[in-house]
């Protein structure tokens, strides 16, 4: 989180906040030592691509917090109501696709330069896209 938050735009320390504070909580309140109560790769590649369209405008923070929220109670809901066994019905093969994707899609993103991007939106024909 303290790399998605310097790329977009905001004090990498809030990246870190974001890292401290739920670790702490669900170190405390959690029923499992595997469950991961901070960030990860998913959750902030996830975060990056739905708040991209509102990036630079009046209400992006407002956005941020409306997320952040919307998120907790989903999860709070899914935790209250016991559903936590609806993760049998997901293929392990499916959790390590998409975490791979995910890995890769930080990886790309965080090594390549735009310059380069620019480079290969420009020789790709504009079907493809």
């Amino acid at each position: 989180m303290y790399g998605v938050c310097g790329r977009g735009g905001r004090c990498p320390l809030f990246g870190l906040y974001t890292g401290i504070i739920p670790t702490i909580i669900g170190s405390l309140l959690g029923s499992s030592r595997f469950l991961v109560t901070g960030p990860s790769n998913a959750t902030a590649l996830v975060t990056a691509n739905v708040l991209q369209p509102f990036a630079g405008q009046a209400g992006y923070l407002e956005a941020v917090f409306a997320l952040a929220l919307l998120s907790g109670a989903i999860k709070l809901a899914l935790g209250l109501l016991n559903l936590g066994w609806l993760i049998r019905y997901i293929s392990h093969h499916v959790l390590i696709g998409f975490l791979t994707g995910a890995s890769i899609l930080i990886v790309l993103g965080s090594s390549i330069p735009s310059w380069v991007w620019s480079l290969v939106r420009a020789a790709t024909p504009q079907r493809w896209y």
